[in-house]
């Protein structure tokens, strides 16, 4: 796991409500017979695009539950699942803006080399 990997985590979840939104969408305003056909494809092409969304969101979930250290899990979980700022993080979890940031680098650092 990345920073990048990490970052788009969020960008996963909302990306499959969204889908989850249009498939709603689509399938209450046009659920006529004569659509049907053409509808089916754009369905399956999205239910497909959410299940690559919702596999690369679960690699990235069961990367957080295995972070052996737990104040180090806190600060991922709070910046990347939360969506926390820095700042945010530090306070939440004690230390400075820097000392926060610099863990997590250096735990991604480590990650890249293991």
């Amino acid at each position: 796991m990345n920073a990048d990997q990490a970052t788009n985590y969020r960008y996963l979840i909302r990306e499959i409500s969204m889908i989850d939104d249009q498939i709603k969408e689509l399938t209450t305003q046009y659920d006529k017979p004569h659509f049907q056909e053409a509808l089916s494809g754009l369905l399956l092409s999205l239910e497909s695009h959410k299940a690559q969304c919702l596999k690369e969101s679960q690699v990235f979930e069961n990367w957080i539950v295995a972070i052996p250290d737990k104040r180090m899990q806190h600060i991922m979980f709070s910046r990347f699942v939360e969506g926390l700022t820095w700042c945010a993080v530090a306070g939440k979890v004690g230390g400075t803006v820097d000392s926060v940031k610099k863990s997590a680098q250096r735990y991604f650092d480590k990650e890249v080399l293991s």
